[in-house]
């Protein structure tokens, strides 16, 4: 019957088939006929069967029809009429161990130290997390979970969070991927053909900016570089190991590694060194206990994951060991000491212990990291091809990624641009060793300076600190907050008790709209020489 069909022309993973009449109706025009043959028992029949008899109507809705009944199939375990699932990636439960606890580290994250508003969405991603985790319907929780995140995503915006931008643009792929393949019924192979690519291209984009925005006058100062603000913070006797050269090492040694594992995920007989040293590295700079970084690691850590080849995957999840890892997690023994080893993060992060929150997280993902390294090689995938997703226009992703990272040096906005304490100022000025001044727009240069103000958190939050804000971010302040004044200083002149109705001239000028702004957004603004080390500027 397969075979009659496509000789016709047919492909019936596209769309239902029928056969009426000595004709083929496919897709659209044959729902549209089964229609107009089915008979109407009762108003509500009747009325579906008129809607859906329309051609315009028909459609239009056919390919949203078509988009449900594939995903449906998806998360049914079933494949397709007509394609086979070759060489099936049963690897991507590597994949889901990862992302599974990632999101279970995304909602401690938010929770803990971003302070931000906790929604019901923020805390299903962590139960749908977990769910993937164990491998609980493993593709059902993962479409559940993405889809939570899209939402909590958009509630959650504007975040000053780095790993918050990285999420959400390789779940714009994810995105995109599943309903561009769910539409075309195309297999969860093809599927994962176009988001791991993306997933290594934001990976390669984001250790390009961790070394370029580095390349800094304060970074490369001893005195005030993040290098050595997260090194004094480190577990146990590692600070006491400071001194001239010593610092020095650090500091360069950051330049370094970064820009090795740049070079290594490129060449593809040595594409392995780089995951494991990759993995190394997140994992040695989460133990700084000046900020929660683990959630960021993970996060690194899975992108590292999207290097490896459906082969390697497979060959991980075939191993031994990753049948004991699996055997022993959904043993009573296990569940149990998983259970107590969750508590624990949950309770470190509330008493703001960064180290042991990194510390207990690496305990988890340890034995994939040892995996990956172990079985994980293969270097047969080579050339650029490994960047570029199936659906070519994916790519789309990874130039909008690397457009976001370089719009502080066009004078954009500064928050969620990955700057990862990099002592980076491009405020009224530069500290860039090779880009001197900001260009070709002006919003970074200017600058506003608080006084005093009431009925704003945000304004109170920027006196205490000893800093500025660009005049955008005073005007969308405002906007938002229509009862707070504030008192600041602008280009020399005062400015006394405006509140958003005296500034409403310029805020209808110079902003935009609200969904445009929980993207462009700006960092607190330090303009102290040299420029300290800061979470949020």
């Amino acid at each position: 019957m397969l075979a009659w069909l496509k000789s016709k022309g047919v492909d019936p993973d596209l769309g239902m088939v029928v056969f009426h009449a000595n004709r083929l109706y496919h897709g659209a025009d044959a729902m549209r006929l089964l229609a107009r043959l089915s008979s109407a028992p009762n108003v509500i029949v009747y009325f579906f069967n008129m809607l859906l008899s329309n051609s315009v109507i028909s459609a239009v809705l056919y390919p949203f029809l078509r988009i449900g009944r594939n995903l449906l199939l998806l998360l049914l375990g079933h494949t397709s009429l007509s394609r086979s699932e070759v060489a099936s990636l049963s690897g991507d439960r590597v994949l889901f161990f990862i992302f599974g606890f990632f999101a279970f580290l995304h909602l401690l994250v938010y929770e803990f130290q971003f302070g931000a508003k906790i929604y019901w969405s923020t805390y299903l991603i962590a139960i749908l997390g977990l769910a993937l985790f164990w491998g609980i319907k493993a593709r059902f929780s993962f479409m559940l979970l993405v889809a939570v995140m899209a939402f909590d995503s958009i509630a959650q915006m504007p975040s000053l969070s780095n790993h918050t931008i990285l999420k959400n643009f390789f779940l714009s792929a994810i995105v995109i991927s599943g309903v561009a393949r769910a539409l075309r019924g195309h297999t969860w192979n093809q599927f994962w053909s176009d988001i791991l690519p993306v997933g290594r291209t934001l990976l390669v984009i984001m250790y390009f900016f961790g070394v370029f925005h580095k390349i800094n006058q304060d970074f490369l100062n001893p005195q005030v570089s993040c290098a050595l603000a997260l090194w004094d913070m480190m577990p146990g006797i590692l600070p006491s190991f400071r001194g001239e050269y010593l610092d020095y090492v650090y500091i360069y040694g950051t330049f370094t590694v970064e820009g090795a594992l740049l070079v290594l995920l490129f060449v593809p007989q040595l594409r392995h060194i780089g995951i494991s040293l990759g993995m190394a590295f997140h994992m040695l700079l989460a133990l700084s206990a000046y900020a929660m970084y683990a959630p960021f690691s993970v996060l690194s850590i899975f992108l590292h994951a999207c290097f490896l080849s459906p082969d390697a995957s497979r060959n991980i999840v075939r191993s031994i060991e990753w049948k004991y890892v699996e055997d022993f997690l959904k043993s009573p023994l296990g569940i149990f000491a998983m259970v107590l080893t969750l508590l624990l993060l949950y309770l470190s992060a509330w008493l703001g212990r960064y180290s042991d929150v990194a510390i207990v997280s690496f305990l988890i993902v340890f034995p994939v990291c040892y995996l990956i390294i172990r079985y994980g090689r293969d270097d047969r995938s080579s050339g650029l091809d490994y960047f570029l997703p199936k659906n070519r226009w994916l790519t789309l992703i990874g130039i909008l990624f690397f457009f976001n990272c370089i719009t502080p040096y066009l004078g954009l906005k500064t928050a969620q641009s990955m700057n990862m304490f990099a002592n980076l100022r491009l405020e009224k000025g530069s500290n860039h060793l090779l880009l001197g001044r900001v260009s070709p727009f002006e919003y970074l240069n200017d600058v506003v300076l608080p006084i005093k103000s009431t009925g704003s958190r945000k304004f109170e939050y920027i006196q205490t600190q000893g800093v500025a804000l660009t005049y955008y971010s005073l005007l969308d302040e405002l906007e938002r907050n229509r009862n707070a004044t504030v008192s600041f200083w602008r280009g020399g002149r005062l400015f006394e008790g405006a509140r958003y109705d005296s500034l409403k001239q310029d805020a209808e000028a110079i902003l935009h709209p609200r969904w445009f702004r929980a993207w462009f957004h700006f960092s607190p603004v330090d303009l102290k020489s040299p420029k300290i080390c800061a979470l949020d500027r």
